[in-house]
C-alpha cells in the first residue's frame, strides 16, 4: 500500500460526507448516554441498554458498509435507517461477538494467567481480527470469516502490507490512552476513539483493493437469471477472491 492509499483510508472518516454524518451521530449518541448519568443510574441504565440494543449494532453495521465499499474504492453510502433493526442481513452483526469475544478472552485470561498473557492473547487476536473482518465482508459468511484456512490464505496474499491494519488499530488504542492521560479530557479521548475506528474499517477495506475485488467479482450476470440466483453467484464470485 502506498504512502498516498493510506492517508486516503485513515482520512475517510474526515473527508467522505457520509461516514463524516455517520460518525458524528454516534459519537452524539454515547454522549447523550455518557450525559445522563448526571440525571440518576436509573435514566443512564435505561438509555445505555438503548445503546448497546440499537445503537452499537447499528454502528457495527455501518462500519462493515464501509469495509465493503472501501474495498472496493467506493464512497460508502449514506447511513440507513434500515441498520438499526436487528433484523435481516444477520451477517453484519456478526462484529458484535467479536468485541465480546475480545473482551472475554482479555478479562478471563487476565484473571488466570496475569495481565501480560491477557494482553499477549488480545494482541493476537487483534492481529487475526482484520482478515476476519474482510472475509465476512466479502463472502457475508460467518462461517467462512472463522476459517483459519481463508483468514491465512488472505494474510498469505497481502504479505508485510497486511500488518498495517493490526499496526494502525494498535496505534489507535495508544494514542486515544495517552490523550486520555495527557490532557485530561475524556471527550478528546472517546472522540479521538470513534475516529480510530472508523478509520481502522476503512483501511481495512482498502488493504484488500489491491487484490482487484472490482474487477474479479462484477462479473455481469446473463440476462433472465432470478434475484436469488445472481446474488448465490456474485457471493461465489466475492468468495474466491480471497482464495
Amino acid at each position: 500500500m502506498k504512502p498516498t492509499e493510506f492517508l486516503r483510508e485513515i482520512l475517510v472518516p474526515l473527508t467522505s460526507p457520509p461516514v463524516v454524518l455517520a460518525m458524528l451521530l454516534f459519537f452524539v449518541l454515547f454522549q447523550v448516554v455518557m450525559l445522563a448519568t448526571v440525571f440518576g443510574q436509573v435514566i443512564a441504565f435505561v438509555l445505555a441498554a438503548q445503546l448497546v440494543v440499537f445503537v452499537l449494532p447499528a454502528m457495527l453495521r455501518y462500519l462493515m458498509v464501509v469495509l465493503e465499499a472501501r474495498a472496493f474504492g467506493r464512497e460508502p453510502a449514506a447511513l440507513d435507517i434500515d441498520l438499526f433493526p436487528w433484523v435481516g442481513n444477520v451477517w453484519t452483526l456478526f462484529p458484535i461477538l467479536h468485541v465480546a469475544a475480545v473482551a472475554y478472552l482479555f478479562l478471563v485470561t487476565q484473571s488466570y494467567l496475569g495481565q501480560q498473557v491477557a494482553t499477549g492473547a488480545a494482541l493476537l487476536y487483534v492481529f487475526f481480527l482484520p482478515a476476519s473482518l474482510v472475509t465476512l465482508a466479502m463472502t457475508r459468511s460467518v462461517l467462512a470469516s472463522l476459517n483459519p484456512v481463508t483468514i491465512l490464505k488472505l494474510i498469505q496474499r497481502r504479505g508485510f502490507a497486511y500488518l498495517i491494519g493490526p499496526m494502525f488499530a494498535l496505534f489507535g488504542c495508544w494514542l486515544v490512552v495517552r490523550i486520555n492521560k495527557t490532557f485530561d479530557a475524556d471527550t478528546l479521548a472517546q472522540f479521538a476513539c470513534f475516529y480510530f475506528i472508523f478509520a481502522a474499517f476503512a483501511l481495512f477495506g482498502g488493504l484488500i483493493r489491491s487484490l482487484n475485488p472490482e474487477r474479479e467479482i462484477d462479473i455481469p450476470m446473463p440476462a433472465g437469471i432470478d434475484a436469488e440466483r445472481e446474488r448465490e453467484l456474485h457471493l461465489v464470485n466475492r468468495t474466491a477472491v480471497l482464495n
